[in-house]
């Protein structure tokens, strides 16, 4: 239905990394190219998840406040944390419970320096009730806006473990959601400054589709409602926003995006290229060679299991990236019994080494130094260098020096810093 130009710019020389730069200046002239440091001068509450790794708790409740305990006592609050995907006795907490036992004011008079960030999903709708508490009040609400496919039927959506399925709603719905969260959910109350959009850059824009007469949506209608959604929440709300997903179009909107730095699934344990997960002897950085002064991207949840046995090659890769840590401390895991909550806060301690010293850099350079491609080195504006083996059994030689599997060397101006 539109005219549509394609842009070819051909290069005479260089590789990907000339490409990335080439594309940086494309991506500035289509206005997306804004930087940390623009936004949060535009919007305080940006600077609060710059350089955050992200903390998805599905602890049990009564382990929040010793966990914001422990990361204060390790001095770290870089750290975006939620708290609602905590669990009682197994089942999953609504948010009231939180102040019912007291948890968040306690939060608020000693832990208010660790941010706290809220999921939402504009999309999904329960009608009965299953794995989530049902809510008479916003099923109500929602419900005149389900998406009706072309064929007259109600679309469906994501299916919870118990076997229900929730139906799809119209993007159209999509800043009455956010309204009634705020009414629900007020700050004053609930201090999540940070707002985590489910989906909104991960399902494809067919899926927004609806032929309901009452409120219609097309494919670029879609497009451009999910944008207006991450706007207003912006504007209205003062509120930093996150998707999962990642999408060049929403960067000036929002400061990072869960999932990409893998393929938005749960790689195994073998990370070498033969199962699911991209082969790292060929995946390059393009999206940080032209966004990593402007958005991060982090693993996708499934990562984030404190007991993976594959967390040394994520930390491997978000270190060579100049990315952010994912860690999903869960019930299941007895983290705490277990030390898990102890290594997780050294392994931020490591991240850190990098993160803080890169979070606002450009990335400048990347190389692959093996010719099998499972050493690579990446260089920011700052002067970081960060070289990693990506390889899960075989040490190498690197400038005079043993590079352990899935392991980094960092060096600075300053020299050496791990």
């Amino acid at each position: 239905a539109e005219d549509r130009q394609v842009r070819f710019r051909f290069l005479e020389k260089g590789g990907y990394v000339d490409m990335a730069k080439a594309y940086r200046e494309i991506a500035r002239e289509k206005g997306y190219l804004v930087t940390y440091r623009e936004k949060a001068e535009r919007d305080s509450t940006f600077a609060l998840s710059i350089g955050t790794h992200r903390i998805d708790s599905g602890l049990d409740i009564r382990e929040l406040l010793p966990l914001c305990e422990k990361l204060t006592e390790a001095g770290i609050s870089n750290v975006l944390v939620k708290f609602t995907a905590s669990r009682d006795n197994v089942a999953y907490i609504p948010g009231e419970r939180l102040r019912e036992t007291g948890i968040l004011q306690e939060y608020q008079e000693k832990y208010s320096h660790i941010p706290l960030y809220e999921y939402e999903n504009t999309r999904d709708l329960y009608v009965t009730e299953g794995e989530f508490a049902l809510n008479p009040q916003y099923v109500d609400i929602a419900e005149p806006y389900k998406a009706v496919a072309v064929n007259g039927e109600y679309t469906k959506g994501w299916v919870d473990n118990t076997g229900n399925a929730a139906y799809i709603l119209c993007p159209r719905f999509a800043r009455q959601y956010v309204d009634y969260r705020m009414r629900r959910y007020p700050l004053e109350d609930y201090p999540y400054a940070a707002r985590l959009f489910d989906i909104f850059a991960t399902t494809n824009l067919s899926e927004g589709e609806c032929y309901d007469g009452a409120h219609p949506c097309s494919r670029l209608e879609t497009a451009e409602l999910r944008k207006d959604c991450m706007r207003y929440t912006r504007e209205k709300y003062r509120l930093d926003v996150h998707t999962e997903g990642t999408a060049e179009y929403y960067v000036p909107l929002c400061n990072t995006f869960e999932g990409s730095l893998a393929v938005m699934n749960y790689p195994g344990v073998d990370h070498q290229g033969e199962k699911v997960d991209l082969d790292v002897r060929c995946r390059i950085p393009f999206w940080e060679l032209v966004f990593h002064d402007c958005a991060a991207t982090y693993f996708h949840w499934e990562h984030g299991g404190l007991s993976q046995p594959s967390r040394a090659y994520d930390d491997a890769m978000v270190m060579l990236y100049g990315e952010r840590g994912m860690f999903l401390p869960g019930f299941w895991d007895n983290a705490f019994e277990t030390g898990l909550i102890d290594e997780m806060i050294e392994r931020i301690r490591k991240l850190n080494l990098v993160l803080d010293r890169v979070k606002t850099d450009r990335m400048e350079d990347h190389c692959f130094l093996t010719e099998d491609g499972r050493v690579q080195r990446t260089v920011f504006s700052s002067g970081v260098s960060v070289t990693a083996n990506l390889d899960r059994h075989t040490p190498y030689e690197v400038d005079g020096e043993t590079l352990e599997p899935w392991s980094v060397r960092v060096y600075g101006p300053e020299g050496r810093i791990l």
